[in-house]
């Protein structure tokens, strides 16, 4: 069984503690525009991906999962043998570059933004009634990577349709208006219009993780090694 946990505080804009303005130029020529596009960098987005591996834990019985998994169950009711939860990361830095014109109070701005997208360590958790050294265990283990390998293979499309959507949703152009005016523009944008993307887009891998939990995979996984899931299940069951 797969979860995916984003994790809404972690899911931020950087921009207040990532504003790294350039002090202000007060320009004095009477054509503003060519003096910000010969000054300020050219604007850029980038979104870039990071993983940060899998960890295994025995510690809870597979009671103690069916529980965490009780609300996500698929095919009513079963016993959760295994669980992988995958908890998401987002974060959008921004850094502006920035001239004021002193006769008309305008300002240009030019913003360079990173989207990071990342998995936190997959926690891969399997019940502590299947000890290691068992048929069990090992089918229990290769069902869980299954859906480690399928949000691992997740991410590298997520950065690639970002790219193009948030693209279409970022001008490379310099932006012009009054002091302060297009940062909160930025800002705007990014919160109502960027993060919602980025969301759609990591969700998508649920349908993978359905896939993997099939009502045939889960009758299959309850009767592999010869019945030794159930023998090593907890009497009463």
């Amino acid at each position: 069984m797969a979860t995916v946990l984003p994790d809404p505080a972690s899911k931020r804009l950087l921009l207040s503690c990532l504003l790294l303005s350039c002090p202000p130029v007060f320009a004095q020529a009477t054509d503003f525009k060519t003096l910000c596009e010969e000054q300020l960098p050219a604007p850029s987005l980038q979104v870039k991906r990071a993983e940060s591996g899998h960890s295994i834990d025995r510690h809870l019985s597979y009671r103690e999962l069916t529980g965490m998994g009780a609300g996500l169950l698929r095919h009513g009711k079963q016993n959760v043998l295994g669980i992988t939860r995958a908890e998401t990361s987002t974060t959008v830095e921004v850094k502006m570059a920035r001239l004021e014109h002193k006769e008309s109070g305008q300002e240009c701005v030019s913003p360079q933004v990173v989207v990071n997208i990342l998995y936190k360590p997959i926690e891969v958790f399997i019940g502590r009634e299947f000890p290691p050294d068992t048929c069990a265990y090992r089918e229990i283990l290769l069902h869980e990577m299954r859906h480690v390998h399928a949000y691992q293979d997740h991410l590298p499309q997520v950065q690639a349709a970002l790219r193009i959507k948030l693209g279409r949703l970022f001008s490379d152009r310099i932006i012009y208006g009054q002091p302060g005016g297009p940062e909160e523009k930025l800002k705007a944008d990014i919160h109502k219009r960027w993060l919602p993307v980025v969301d759609n887009e990591i969700r998508k891998v649920d349908a993978a993780q359905a896939e993997i939990d099939s009502a045939a995979e889960y009758n299959r996984m309850e009767k592999v090694c010869d019945g030794e899931v159930q023998r090593l299940m907890e009497p009463g069951d």
